[in-house]
């Protein structure tokens, strides 16, 4: 019922929509959706504009935004498309704990890891290393050891 032009196109409409969880439900319907069928075959016009919204939200939208948005990509998109690649490059860009984006780039690195483990093996592995390791979790366990210890215990 929902593979016809006129439907995709009001669902792609309700992506513009204002409100957080709106984006991540219609995802999922054209991820869903995509999975009889890859919606850039039968809809090409359509997911051209299904694209730029969701590298938009995989990018700097909020983390369960840029879930879904990767799964949709993923689900609707030939796994060697370039956009993904793209998408990584931002991604690694806004692993900086002072970018606005820094969730959603954590949540969107895990989701392109997951989805397309053969694709990134190399760079993903040297990300998580570099950023998620040695900067997230290393820094913030330095930061707290040369806090004073004030329980008798410690």
């Amino acid at each position: 019922h929902f593979m016809h032009t006129d439907v995709l196109k009001h669902l792609i409409s309700l992506l513009q929509m204002e409100g957080e969880n709106i984006a991540p439900l219609v995802l999922s319907v054209l991820t869903f959706l995509g999975k009889f069928k890859s919606l850039c075959e039968q809809f090409p016009n359509e997911v051209a504009e299904l694209i730029p919204i969701c590298k938009a939200f995989a990018e700097s939208g909020k983390p369960k935004q840029a879930k879904q948005a990767i799964r949709c990509l993923y689900v609707n998109l030939d796994k060697n498309d370039p956009l993904f690649n793209e998408i990584l490059e931002k991604v690694r860009e806004n692993l900086n704990p002072e970018s606005s984006h820094y969730l959603t780039a954590i949540v969107a690195l895990g989701h392109l890891a997951q989805n397309l483990p053969e694709k990134f093996p190399a760079q993903i592995k040297n990300i998580v290393s570099r950023k998620i390791v040695k900067e997230l979790l290393v820094k913030n366990t330095e930061s707290e050891s040369t806090m004073p210890l004030e329980n008798t215990w410690c």
